[in-house]
């Protein structure tokens, strides 16, 4: 294959490449995982050839386009095989433990190859590491399609190793492979780490699930051994395949989809201006950006996880607070539970599935499901001390007579082995072991609870007439859109039939929320069912500061808990009146037309980083006081251009942002602006139309306090 063909498919494929129909924020995956383990950590080749076995049998879940023989991508982890690396090294190795593998995927052009290798000796010297050797990984290019050939890596495995020193090996090696990683992003080349670590090693790639150990011949070396393996077969959808995004990933096989990407990401983004860093608090600048902005949504979800138990967290403990349970939903929940799930929520929002997620960090391994629970995962465990866990049963063949236990993972589950100890954990004794702490306590000196005060009529000092006609409101948003709501608390349904033209191709005025529509996992989600989901589906909003995952303390609790993103009048006057530590500040979104929108927005802004520089945490956004000499700015792109200001400046962790709007009227305008950035939503011209539609006589026998309630309840049960 000549180097210009390599480089044209990367050019249309590759990671962070433009290509016609490709944007990177649509990646997802849907696919088979599984893995196998020694309880006793007892290694074999055994477990690595039924590891194999399962990915075949796991072929039926992995994805190819056109050409047959070229998959989405699969692969395996595996804990480091010293005795194969014994065996095949022509260099010394010092004991296992004392050295560690770096497996990479680089470019086929030697010249190109040798300039990467030689940047990534440097670095590797500079971090205090001593150079072993290079090994080239033996592959067999045909034993994938053409797709696959056609982008094929030149791999390689870098061996180090290193004297006694204080900081952890394993954040060591952290700092290490993202210094590399950024040193490649910033240089703009291919080279790219599937992982490296003195504990796992991950053989994976653009191939179909039989064709991994014909690709690589080391796995099927008799002296190739391990105690874990964990394997993954990729159903990419929306998306294209790569050498990259082949899983697993360093602590990671996820099947299913991450739906809350796009926030997660944003917050990720935002709180990591102002984290400590635990562990990695000397080197934290170095290991910046945490989540890799050309990944997929599995690809972030690792990134994350592995940073979290890089700067001091147990895995479970991270995982659970990445995929918290039902918490304010769940009555039966043990207390302690909820309490933890209630504080992660003080930190970060959740990575909503479907997801089912195995993991493993070479001594421990384990699978977890997120709470709705919509993916399988099926384990047993033999006599001879195998646990086999895979997305499906019957993925290698145990006669039944050898099957002491056998069990599957419900809603927010999680089963866990630590092969040190030989210890099978089920959920509750992981929970109770990993998720006790003094989370009740700070939750109770810290978080003000502000509940939904009860409804009290306001007379607006704006002429309702002529706000709705400023802000573009129709007689169908009061009488079809408004009016249902307040008398049925449900957002009316429209016809599948309604033919006006997409707002992009009408030639009328539209919102600026028209412009915007649902985005999912089109290929292999359903949509969430809100009727059947609403159990498991919490409404609470928590405003203030963000805290910090990486250290627990009281002030990660310093916040203002709404049970739901709506608010009344009276929530907001509670809202505006602050509290110790939370103090709001009234931004205005209007602006003088004559000067401009971008002036405006400008204004705008630097009002925001005022605010937050006197120290408010809580911005209301709010358009009110327009006249005929003032406009306001959309309220959908004042709080997406802020939430994006803010990030880029380093504040956005700071504040919370609610928006106070006469402009927002379906509950489609509602979903947006939380979308993009709004943690609650005051409808000022929704509840004054309530109001008039009350002193016309269209409610009936609604009365308005109930008509009030119904209004909320349907907003509410509309964005869930």
């Amino acid at each position: 294959m000549k180097d210009s063909e390599h480089r044209h498919y990367h050019l249309r494929q590759g990671p962070g490449k433009t290509a016609a129909l490709w944007r990177r924020e649509f990646e997802h995956d849907a696919c088979g995982t599984g893995f196998v383990a020694n309880i006793h950590g007892n290694r074999s080749h055994a477990i690595v050839s039924d590891a194999l076995e399962i990915l075949v049998r796991l072929a039926h879940r992995g994805g190819t386009g056109a050409d047959p023989d070229t998959g989405d991508g699969a692969g395996i982890l595996v804990q480091m095989p010293d005795r194969f690396f014994r065996m095949k090294l022509n260099f010394h190795l010092p004991r296992e433990g004392k050295y560690a593998v770096g497996m990479f995927f680089m470019p086929l052009d030697e010249a190109e190859r040798k300039k990467d290798e030689t940047a990534i000796d440097s670095l590797v010297t500079e971090e205090g590491f001593d150079i072993i050797g290079w090994r080239t990984v033996p592959t067999n290019l045909h034993a994938c399609g053409n797709g696959a050939r056609a982008s094929a890596p030149f791999v390689r495995q870098l061996f180090i190793t290193w004297k006694a020193a204080a900081d952890a090996t394993d954040t060591r090696l952290f700092v290490l492979r993202k210094r590399i990683e950024n040193a490649m992003r910033k240089a703009e080349r291919e080279t790219y780490i599937p992982s490296f670590s003195d504990k796992t090693i991950v053989y994976k790639g653009m191939m179909q699930a039989w064709q991994v150990s014909d690709f690589y011949p080391d796995l099927v070396d008799g002296d190739f051994i391990s105690a874990i393996a964990l394997v993954h077969s990729r159903y990419s959808t929306n998306t294209f395949p790569s050498w990259n995004r082949a899983q697993p990933f360093r602590f990671v096989a996820h099947n299913g989809e991450i739906n809350t990407l796009k926030g997660c990401e944003h917050a990720t983004l935002a709180a990591s201006a102002a984290m400590n860093g635990g562990r990695l608090a000397e080197r934290f600048a170095d290991i910046l950006p945490i989540l890799d902005e050309d990944g997929s949504d599995s690809t972030k979800f690792d990134n994350l996880l592995e940073f979290l138990c890089t700067t001091g967290r147990s895995i479970p403990q991270a995982l659970f607070m990445m995929m918290p349970g039902p918490w304010s939903k769940d009555g039966t929940m043990d207390e302690n539970q909820r309490e933890f799930f209630r504080y992660a929520a003080c930190l970060m929002p959740p990575w909503d599935g479907p997801a089912a997620m195995c993991f493993t960090d070479g001594r421990q391994v384990g699978a977890v499901l997120d709470r709705n629970g919509l993916r399988p995962a099926r384990w047993i465990l033999t006599r001879a001390g195998i646990l086999v866990l895979a997305s499906e049963s019957g993925v290698i063949d145990v006669d039944a007579s050898d099957i002491i236990r056998r069990g599957k993972l419900g809603p927010n589950q999680m089963l866990m082995l630590d092969t040190d100890n030989g210890r099978l954990m089920e959920d509750r004794e992981i929970k109770d072991t990993f998720l006790t702490g003094p989370w009740k306590t700070w939750l109770t000196e810290k978080v003000i609870p502000c509940g939904e005060p009860a409804y009290e009529r306001r007379n607006a000092p704006e002429s309702h007439t002529d706000m709705q006609r400023f802000f573009g409101w129709t007689h169908e948003d009061r009488m079809t859109t408004i009016l249902p709501i307040a008398l049925n608390a449900l957002d009316p349904i429209g016809a599948m039939g309604f033919d006006a033209p997409i707002a992009v191709l009408s030639g009328k005025p539209q919102p600026l929320f028209n412009y915007f529509k649902q985005l999912f996992a089109q290929v292999t989600n359903p949509p969430i069912d809100a009727y059947q989901e609403e159990c498991v589906t919490g409404m609470d909003v928590f405003l203030g500061p963000n805290g910090d995952p990486t250290l627990d303390r009281p002030e990660n609790c310093l916040k203002m808990h709404l049970p739901s993103p709506v608010i009344n009048s009276a929530s907001l006057d509670r809202i505006r009146q602050g509290a110790p530590g939370l103090s709001s500040a009234e931004i205005s979104m209007l602006f003088n037309p004559e000067a401009g929108l971008d002036k405006g927005l400008e204004a705008f802004f630097a009002s925001a980083e005022d605010a937050i520089g006197k120290g408010h945490t809580i911005l209301i956004l709010t358009d009110i006081g327009v006249t005929p000499e003032t406009a306001p700015i959309p309220s959908l792109l004042a709080t997406a251009g802020l939430h994006h200001h803010l990030i880029r400046k380093g504040v956005r962790g700071k504040c919370s942002l609610i928006v106070d709007s006469y402009e927002p009227r379906e509950v489609h305008h509602v979903a947006c602006l939380i979308g993009y950035g709004a943690k609650a939503v005051h409808l000022r011209g929704v509840y004054e139309a309530v109001e008039e539609l009350a002193d016309e006589g269209f409610l009936g026998e609604t009365t308005l306090d109930k008509a009030m309630q119904n209004t909320i309840h349907g907003y509410d049960h509309g964005i869930l």
